[in-house]
């Protein structure tokens, strides 16, 4: 099975034009794009090791982050939550200078791009899980920023759920 798979990716890294680095750790995966001054994509890459458990599935989640980084997605995420970064400043949970909120929705479509892309074979609860993931994110910065404000709580964990209900469905 495995073969099988590592098949799959070298077909998927060949056909859009993706560099996959097999030799990294079995515990992370990430993916990497870089544009030049106009705009155009000069690098894709993905860097997961090929014996790393859900290989197929985590694979199909970089390829997934890729996707929404070159359609454009991405960008119309973090320019919508920008807008609003004024009204909620106060009442927002923040990870690596971002809004979470952005963040979440990201990782949620490139979750559903890996369901949908395995074509009903995506094992959903190691999906959910690994949402999960970076949803627990949102509830450690809630509790370090010493903030009581409720509404700032209710709304990750509304964001949470259309995460989770955006990868089951």
């Amino acid at each position: 099975m495995l073969i099988k798979d590592w098949w799959y990716a070298i077909n998927v890294c060949r056909k859009y034009g993706i560099l996959w680095n097999p030799f990294r750790n079995r515990r992370n995966a990430s993916f990497f794009v870089r544009w030049d001054r106009n705009g155009k994509i000069l690098e894709k890459k993905i860097q997961i090791n090929p014996f790393r458990k859900e290989f197929k599935t985590t694979f199909l989640h970089e390829v997934g982050h890729i996707f929404l980084y070159t359609s454009g997605i991405v960008n119309k995420i973090y320019h919508k939550e920008d807008r609003y970064r004024r009204l909620f400043e106060r009442e927002s949970l923040w990870h690596g200078g971002r809004l979470l909120s952005g963040l979440l929705k990201e990782e949620s479509l490139a979750f559903r791009f890996a369901r949908k892309a395995m074509k009903g074979k995506a094992n959903i609860p190691y999906l959910v899980r690994s949402f999960q993931t970076y949803s627990a994110l949102g509830y450690s910065e809630f509790l370090h920023s010493h903030s009581e404000d409720a509404n700032t709580l209710t709304r990750h964990t509304d964001r949470v759920c259309r995460g989770i209900k955006r990868i089951e469905k």
